[in-house]
């Protein structure tokens, strides 16, 4: 008998034991959602400040070559609006037309000049922004890197936590179960079985609730279907009916028309015949 209440006391440790560790594990589980989602809307952040800070470079670098080569255009037009003006008036200056020999090198080489230097320009600065943006990528994937690593760390270090205090609550709650009546360890079980038993009678209840309103539903289906099908019918029979009222009295109007189309073809047969015969008789008679 000992060993009996031993052994019951035992399973009914057992049994509150895994409903305990079963109620830490969602625990463990809903931080771990709460602390993923952080880490989502954290690396959210981060990719959505790298794409603007990317974006907004990419618009400062049109901006900065579309604005460079507009004066470049104003520039080339300038010096072409001067040389032409000084080309006009080479007729009326010959000394002028000489400055214009001399000067006109000189504008073409500062122009190209410009033109080389803003160039080359252009192109560091196209560097100088690749680069920086490639060490900023490279910073910002580096610190995703070590954050990441950080909170694995963090979940690693709370998962062993968590690990060491469901032992010690195990041992203590095994240490204290141990010290325990027979009646409180027997009431806990009986408890636990009236609502396992509970819960199956109303499983039971429910599958058979289900099945009664299955086949309750499948009678009414099929009543309607069935008076749906006798109305079809019925529509079908009178349609078909009416249809071949129809068609019959088509047929005797036809048979109708042909015959009085056949007597007035044999009356004017006979009128013709008699016309013919008259017309031959006469003929014969004056002969």
């Amino acid at each position: 008998a000992t060993r009996g209440n031993y052994m019951l006391v035992l399973a009914g440790a057992v049994i509150i034991q895994k409903h305990y560790r079963k109620l830490s594990a969602r625990k463990t589980v809903d931080q771990l959602k709460c602390l993923n989602d952080l880490l989502r809307e954290r690396s959210a952040t981060i990719v959505q400040t790298d794409f603007r800070r990317y974006s907004c470079q990419s618009q400062y670098v049109t901006l900065i070559t579309g604005v460079l080569s507009l004066q470049a255009q104003a520039r080339g037009l300038i010096a072409r609006t001067s040389v032409r003006n000084m080309v006009n008036r080479r007729e009326k200056d010959a000394t002028a037309m000489q400055k214009i020999y001399f000067i006109a090198p000189t504008i073409i080489q500062c122009a190209f000049r410009r033109y080389i230097l803003a160039n080359e320009y252009r192109s560091m600065r196209k560097s100088a922004v690749l680069t920086q943006a490639f060490y900023r990528g490279r910073k910002a994937r580096r610190e995703t890197v070590i954050q990441h690593d950080r909170i694995r760390v963090l979940q690693r270090a709370e998962l062993r936590l968590v690990a060491k205090l469901e032992l010690r609550q195990n041992i203590l709650f095994a240490a204290t179960s141990l010290q325990r009546t027979q009646s409180s360890a027997a009431v806990q079980i009986q408890r636990m079985w009236r609502g396992y038993m509970a819960n199956v009678d109303f499983m039971l209840l429910l599958l058979a609730t289900i099945k009664i309103q299955s086949f309750a539903r499948i009678r009414i289906a099929t009543i309607k279907y069935r008076h749906l099908l006798k109305g079809v019918v019925c529509a079908q029979a009178n349609f078909r009916g009416r249809k071949a009222r129809l068609l019959a009295k088509l047929e005797v109007q036809r048979i109708i028309a042909a015959a009085c189309t056949l007597q007035r073809a044999a009356n004017e047969a006979e009128r013709f015949a008699a016309t013919e015969i008259q017309r031959a008789w006469r003929g014969h008679r004056a002969n």
